[in-house]
């Protein structure tokens, strides 16, 4: 009986150290969209004192940042910041604690901050996204940015901006590996779901 609580509490322990990642809208509570002008906050949760790094996707543009914190002493880092114009568009980022890849691979879009029941119109072509509605100043467009121009990672810091022409083949060669990561774990969410955990 012994040998069995000791290793229970070995798994809880372990399981409480596996990192985690949560995105949380604290404009509008509870909802899981967001619109520019929400503010967010990002909760990092591991092993305490472990680096804490961050790979950002969004609109065909990726930066892998360099350690950009670490865990406090609970084992968790919060980060809060707002969504601007510049943001509007799908995002992906992908965060490691310790080294270790936090859980889940975060994916959301940043809409524009429409009236409901007012006028409103998207087009998409492949990455590019506009959208134009009435907001709160009146009828405003709003469109993804373009490769060439910088954007803002979730720490702040700014990256330039690129284009394909300027990538590297080690660049290129990492954005596939991480594509077919990402939809290998998307595929394995949904067997997950189909058969139940």
């Amino acid at each position: 009986m012994r040998l069995l609580l000791i290793l229970v509490f070995a798994v809880a322990g372990a399981a409480a150290q596996s990192p985690s990642v949560q995105l949380n809208n604290i404009s509008r509570p509870g909802k899981a969209e967001y619109q520019i002008g929400d503010r967010f906050q990002i909760v990092i949760t591991g092993p305490r004192s472990q680096p804490i790094s961050v790979r950002t996707s969004t609109n065909n543009r990726t930066d892998w940042g360099p350690i950009i914190g670490e865990t406090n002493a609970d084992g968790q880092r919060s980060i809060t910041g707002q969504f601007e114009a510049s943001d509007f568009g799908d995002w992906s980022e992908v965060w490691t604690v310790g080294g270790k890849l936090a859980a889940p691979i975060v994916r959301f879009s940043v809409s524009a901050p429409c009236i409901e029941g007012g006028p409103h119109f998207i087009a998409r072509m492949g990455a590019l996204k506009m959208e134009t509605c009435e907001t709160a100043e009146g009828t405003r467009s709003f469109v993804t940015p373009s490769d060439g121009e910088p954007f803002r990672t979730p720490d702040g810091r700014i990256t330039r901006g690129r284009t394909r022409s300027q990538e590297t083949p080690e660049q290129y060669r990492m954005e596939t590996l991480q594509a077919l990561v990402l939809n290998l774990n998307d595929k394995s969410s949904e067997a997950s779901g189909l058969f139940g955990d």
